[in-house]
Parts: C-alpha cells; sequence; structure tokens
C-alpha cells in the first residue's frame, strides 16, 4: 500500500488522504484518559467507553498513517495516545517481606515481583508509564476457604489487629488506584494492604 500511496495510484492515494483529514489523525488531538472504564452491555452504563475507544481508533490511526507516510509525528502521536492510557500494577505479597518459611519459593518469587516493578518504573518512566505492586495479606477466596474454615482460621484471621482477612474488593480498589492517572507519581512504590498484619518501615 506505501507504494501506492506514494505513486498516488487510485483509489489508495485519496483512502490515504481521507484518513489524514479525519480528527482521528489529528496531531493536536487531546488525550482523554479514565481511571475506570465500564463498558456495559449496548454501552449502559457507558463510563468512559467512548473516551477509550476514540481515543484507541486514533492511535491505530496514527501508527497507519505513520507507517504509510513515514511521517515519525504520527508514530510519536500514537505512543502519546497508548502511554496515557497505559499502566502496570503487579500482584506481590507481604510474604516478600517477612518470609515464607513454609513455602520459601512463593516468597522469593513475590519478592521478585517487587524488584521486577521497581526496574519497570524506572525504565518505563520516560515513556509516560508508570508500573507499582500491590503487597497483600491472606485474602479472602475459594482458593483458600478451606484453610479459613478449618481449624487454623482464627489463627490466619488474628494476623491483623483487624481480627479478619482481606476481602478481594480492598485488594482490587487498591490496584485500581495505582493503574489511574492519579498515581503516576507512586510508580515504583510496593502499596502494603494487610490489614496491619505485616508492618514494615
Amino acid at each position: 500500500m506505501r507504494a501506492q500511496v506514494s505513486a498516488g495510484a487510485q483509489p489508495w492515494k485519496s483512502a490515504y488522504d481521507k484518513m489524514l483529514a479525519s480528527p482521528y489523525a489529528s496531531l493536536s488531538r487531546t488525550v482523554k484518559p479514565r481511571s475506570v472504564v465500564e463498558c456495559g452491555s449496548y454501552s449502559n452504563p457507558s463510563n468512559g467507553c467512548t473516551d477509550e475507544r476514540e481515543d484507541a481508533i486514533a492511535a491505530y490511526t496514527d501508527a497507519l498513517a505513520w507507517y504509510i507516510g513515514q511521517d515519525h509525528r504520527y508514530a510519536d502521536k500514537a505512543v502519546q495516545l497508548m502511554d496515557a492510557w497505559s499502566a502496570v500494577v503487579n500482584i506481590g505479597s507481604r510474604g516478600a517481606f517477612r518470609g515464607e518459611p513454609d513455602h520459601p519459593a512463593y516468597g522469593a518469587t513475590k519478592a521478585a515481583v517487587h524488584a521486577l516493578g521497581q526496574s519497570l518504573a524506572v525504565a518505563l518512566a520516560p515513556h509516560g508509564i508508570a508500573v507499582a505492586s500491590v503487597a497483600p495479606g491472606f485474602i479472602e477466596t475459594d482458593r483458600v476457604a478451606h484453610r479459613l474454615a478449618g481449624a487454623g482460621g482464627e489463627a490466619i484471621r488474628a494476623q491483623s489487629p483487624f481480627g479478619r482477612v482481606a476481602a478481594p474488593a480492598e485488594i482490587a480498589a487498591a490496584a485500581l488506584w495505582l493503574a489511574s492517572p492519579a498515581a503516576l507519581w507512586a510508580s515504583g512504590t510496593v502499596l502494603d494492604v494487610n490489614g496491619a498484619s505485616y508492618l514494615r518501615t
């Protein structure tokens, strides 16, 4: 297609010109990232759906414009649009800090997740991408329900002075904030979300 457009062949050249004239190819487009996007059935609810879709179409259009026309301004614009919606949140564990004597490989790998996140935070910051990690304590999930219901359940809950374990929604809320534009300056952090069951300085 690049050769046809360069040669002015039709219909490729007119289609390319029409694409460049569209609002999606505008180099002055203002990106509109949202911290929360909800797209329900038939776009109901529609919280940020249109902004996400429109910026995605614009990023694709700019990438195509760069590929065909080799104008690097379009490549830069595509990267800007994608970066504005970008963030990385890793799920680590308090076990990376307090140790896991019964599961040492688990503790070691979660420590590696935290270290990877901090290295990526430095590497990706020039591209406008934030990277952070959540370090939860015990979470009430189906996979560990038998442990909470068994004889050791009370001891697990007693690890926190709140006398309970985390609900999945509490960890999700922390991850959601770290993924939001408001948390950009928290890039590189490891956020403890363990109900004061393990404190570190």
